[in-house]
């Protein structure tokens, strides 16, 4: 059987960074190195 990622939300970096009161570059940055394996953030 096919693994299903079941997402609820989706949202921008800039929503996020907004919402975690950093900068957007800063997640920008994080998540460059992110593999799909990492899963969502």
């Amino acid at each position: 059987m096919l693994h299903v990622n079941k997402l609820h939300l989706v949202c921008t970096i800039a929503f996020v960074a907004r919402n975690l009161s950093v900068e957007v570059d800063l997640l920008a940055k994080l998540t460059v190195g992110m593999d799909p394996e990492d899963g969502p953030i």
